[in-house]
């Protein structure tokens, strides 16, 4: 862990690299496993019988019926977590506007195409029913069919993937503290004012370090943080599509006339809403439940909290203009009140007939009978 926060801390230019190497391991791995799965399912091989469709052709259409697959999308969208990084590294790259819809397009073409193509191919290996959260699905398939060396290796790879994750969540928290100290709402021992978020990153990881204390001691917690950290982050998503809809109503698209959400806005609106369908669908699955319970009382302290934090700032800032305010303006101002409740109590009015009639003539004068 510490080799992991010190790897961060070098900045974007050396984590580039890191994860670029632990992904370029993730990803060899997954097309080693396809291609395996092509000579198996082809019988590529000398006197190997081809598969062909296998385990597939028995398999019942949509096995655990739409509950199953609107439960499941938690697991499949936590799966694609961490593209959001490639925005936020936007603040150090060189030349974002160029670069980053670049990494964008080629991050969600390659990745989707790879997890597409993997769950073609595993379908054919192995039954669905003999899948389960204690061994690697890769893991299983293979020594269904006797490449049972298999297993080794991928342990090596799940550690590099478990690293890739973690640094690249570490990275983000790390510039999310820094944005929520900027405007006032996250402590100010937190503040960094360097290009990398040194205080963020580090904090981040101590948080990490707890978790994962947490996990071990209570393993049933586990399951909890897993299904609380999804929830976080889909309703993180709904939250920043809920902001581009409402930026994008007040201020239209760029000058240009192009929005960078295609099909926008009803692209982004069937984004928000398949973010409410997932967290909605969250107990379907067992043991998310909890997940879903714990996100959203979490997500009432926070508003709690923020509300809070809003009234404190609001409050200070009326007491800093208060306090700047010369002590000869509120002696005149408080005088000209005078004057002008005064001036009312002089005041008389007097109804008068005119031409059948009545007019209303104010007529100002002392007290003393002036006229």
């Amino acid at each position: 862990m510490l080799a992991l926060l010190y790897s961060i801390l070098l900045g974007v230019e050396k984590l580039g690299k890191i994860e670029s190497f632990l992904s370029s391991v993730k990803i060899f791995m997954i097309i080693f496993f396809i291609l395996t799965a092509f000579v198996l399912i082809f019988g590529v091989l000398p006197r190997a019988n081809p598969i062909g469709l296998g385990e597939l052709a028995n398999e019942p259409f949509m096995a655990g019926g739409i509950s199953g697959i609107a439960g499941s999308m938690l697991l499949v969208i936590f799966a694609y977590a961490g593209f959001e990084v490639i925005g936020l590294a936007a603040f150090e790259a060189e030349n974002p506007r160029e670069t980053i819809p670049k990494a964008i397009r080629y991050t969600v073409f390659s990745l989707v195409g790879l997890y597409v193509i993997y769950a073609a191919v595993i379908l054919p290996l192995i039954p669905t029913s003999a899948l389960n959260e204690n061994v690697s699905p890769i893991v299983a398939s293979l020594d269904r069919w006797g490449i049972t060396w298999v297993g080794s290796v991928l342990n090596l790879v799940l550690i590099s993937a478990i690293l890739s994750a973690m640094m690249a969540v570490i990275f983000g928290l790390g510039r999310m503290i820094r944005s929520l100290t900027d405007e006032g709402y996250a402590p100010r021992w937190l503040k960094d004012t360097k290009d990398v978020p040194y205080r963020g990153i580090l904090f981040s990881g101590m948080a990490m370090l707890v978790g994962l204390s947490f996990g071990l001691l209570f393993p049933r917690v586990y399951l909890v943080l897993i299904s609380t950290g999804g929830f976080s982050l889909i309703f993180t998503y709904g939250i920043i599509m809920a902001t581009h809809i409402r930026f994008r109503q007040r201020n239209g698209c760029p000058p240009d006339g192009t929005c960078q959400m295609r099909g926008y806005p009803y692209t982004s609106w069937i984004t928000l809403i398949s973010m409410i369908l997932v967290l909605v669908c969250m107990p379907l699955i067992p043991g998310h439940g909890v997940g879903l319970f714990a996100g959203l009382a979490m997500v009432a302290m926070f508003s709690l909290i923020y509300l809070g934090l809003s009234f404190q700032l609001r409050a200070r800032a009326r007491g800093q203009a208060i306090a700047k305010i010369p002590p000869s303006f509120s002696t005149e101002f408080a005088a000209g009140r005078r004057t002008i409740r005064k001036r009312k109590e002089k005041t008389k009015t007097v109804s008068i007939p005119v031409s059948g009639r009545l007019s209303r003539i104010h007529l100002e004068g002392s007290l003393n009978g002036e006229s």
